[in-house]
């Protein structure tokens, strides 16, 4: 995004970092999808399933199928990566935390412009996601994009603080 010249809400990766460090947070510590990573049972089976994209597919041992990729480092350097891969459709998701008082969060100014954190600046973030994927995935071809429903949760009660507590 910043690589790019869009300032439109964070100008630096490091307001970037600080931003979601200190003021997104999942609740739950990990996405759980409905639906179990793709595998195989031979090598026949896997010869028989699409290529999603850039690298090759390997079958473990215990029948999952792996994507081995070439992968940019941020040194500009290169690594392999090997993936297991959810099949397309897979849905999963999270409860973000995004607290109310932030400094951040704030509106479009009158030139339609973000001044800061809210719910339309992580509409917009995620939306990038539709074309350029999650984490690692970034500017793999399209591999790891996603699409998203956003639900304010106006009563909602974060079951991961203890009764009594604040």
């Amino acid at each position: 995004m910043t690589n790019g010249g869009d300032g439109t809400i964070f100008k630096s990766k490091t307001q970037i970092g600080e931003t979601m460090a200190q003021n997104v947070k999942a609740v739950e510590q990990f996405m759980v999808p409905n639906s179990d990573i793709i595998r195989a049972e031979s090598e026949a089976d896997l010869a028989k399933i699409p290529l999603c994209g850039k690298g090759r597919y390997i079958l473990d041992k215990i029948g999952r199928v792996l994507l081995e990729r070439p992968m940019k480092k941020s040194d500009g350097s290169s690594c392999i990566s090997m993936s297991e891969l959810l099949p397309a459709g897979a849905e999963f998701g999270c409860t973000l935390r995004i607290p109310v008082t932030s400094l951040l969060v704030c509106q479009r100014n009158a030139a339609g412009e973000f001044t800061g954190f809210n719910d339309k600046a992580l509409r917009y973030l995620l939306d990038m996601g539709k074309n350029d994927g999650l984490g690692a995935w970034r500017g793999s071809g399209g591999m790891g994009s996603f699409c998203y429903q956003l639900e304010l949760l106006e009563d909602y009660v974060d079951a991961t603080i203890p009764k009594g507590w604040s």
